[in-house]
């Protein structure tokens, strides 16, 4: 999903120490390694697991692969991200997931560069496009996350995810680990590698023994994990500029982890409809994000009328919602705000080098990102590789 400009910065240190894995192999310590979680990272590292040699079961509790990465299809004449949406870094990042070093693997990308903004805040609507020379992205042109993953990733792991899988027990035995998952099959192996949302595992809906130890505890409770939910709304005619900001200027210039903005979803897109999505996160509860679907679009158009005098409803076709704090295995956007005092890669740190961590919040500077998921992936089956 969207972040400020500044965590989308990316991490060559943690790149580069994490990009050493091809062809390390230890036969005797990483024989099995279970996989909690088919997200980014989850998928990442059955990827290089699985060509390292390793035999690899992922376990999703959902009944599709992805996570909080997931595409929208059929809705627009383009295929849409419902989740993580914008790449946050140079389109050569897509060959380091993969171990190809720089590459863009050939994805036609967008130089995304909004050109007209307009803010909404306290009754009145002003255009604002000098905002344009101080942010720039890149997103996928005809493809998504789930696209990328779908064609690079997902054809290696063969049968090796287990859908319809939530995992309830994590056990440290003599001889590795052993987990179960809520219909009462075990699955064993020499390591595991857990890779659910940070809201998982403050949830503590999976149950460790021995006990997580107290420097995950009580690291995870300084952990923000926010709230968020992405709508999309397909109109006949287009009255919304490239970006609308819903609220004072600040919350989209700085540093902040709130963030509500509109979007024209079809920018830079081969495509003849006019989609505007609408992005929401906060490290606080939002009240939208308690609503039901219907009531969600219903109220969204209602501010949208609000700003354009009526038009929205006037043009309006149909829309899509992606309530992310309501799905089940995930309960939220990304993780936020960190106020610990050790760093995060020091608090999830592996348990007795048996059980292991990865996911967005381990992405150092790449933090709430899917390249920060995927990397941190990385990192973990080079230390599983060479424990």
């Amino acid at each position: 999903m969207w972040q400020s400009i500044h965590r989308r910065q990316f991490l060559l240190s943690l790149a580069s120490a994490a990009l050493s894995i091809p062809g390390i192999v230890s036969a005797q310590t990483a024989r099995r390694v279970v996989i909690v979680g088919a997200g980014a990272a989850g998928l990442t590292a059955a990827f290089h697991l699985r060509r390292a040699g390793v035999e690899v079961t992922v376990l999703e509790a959902a009944p599709g692969w992805g996570g909080r990465v997931a595409r929208l299809t059929g809705f627009a004449d383009f295929p849409i991200d419902t989740g993580a949406e914008w790449i946050h870094d140079d389109p050569t990042i897509l060959g380091q997931i993969l171990g190809q070093e720089n590459t863009d693997l050939g994805i036609e990308t967008i130089d995304y560069r909004p050109q007209t903004y307009q803010v909404y805040s306290n009754g009145n609507l002003r255009p604002r496009n000098l905002l344009r020379i101080g942010y720039s992205e890149v997103k996928f042109e005809t493809t998504t996350w789930y696209g990328f993953f779908e064609r690079f990733v997902v054809p290696d792991l063969g049968d090796s995810i287990v859908l319809n899988a939530p995992v309830t027990d994590i056990e440290q035995t003599s001889n590795g680990v052993s987990v179960r998952v809520q219909d009462g099959r075990r699955f064993d192996a020499d390591h595991v590698l857990v890779t659910v949302p940070v809201s998982i595992l403050k949830s503590a809906s999976i149950r460790f023994t021995p006990t997580l130890p107290d420097r995950i505890v009580e690291g995870l409770e300084g952990i923000q994990f926010g709230e968020g939910f992405k709508v999309f709304l397909k109109f006949r005619e287009r009255f919304y500029p490239d970006i609308l900001i819903a609220g004072p200027i600040q919350n989209f210039i700085s540093d902040a982890w709130d963030e509500k903005t509109y979007y024209d979803a079809a920018f830079g897109k081969p495509s003849e409809d006019n989609i505007l999505g609408l992005f929401t996160a906060s490290q606080d509860q939002l009240s939208r994000a308690r609503l039901g679907d219907d009531e969600l679009i219903s109220d969204v158009l209602a501010e949208l009328d609000e700003i354009y005098d009526g038009t929205a409803s006037r043009v309006f076709e149909t829309a899509h919602v992606k309530n992310w704090s309501r799905v089940p295995y995930i309960r939220g956007s990304y993780s936020m705000a960190i106020e610990t005092d050790q760093p995060v890669d020091e608090i999830l740190a592996p348990i007795n080098g048996r059980v292991h961590f990865a996911g967005e919040v381990l992405g150092g500077n790449a933090q709430a990102t899917v390249h920060g998921a995927a990397l941190s992936a990385i990192q973990a089956v080079d230390r599983i590789l060479n424990s």
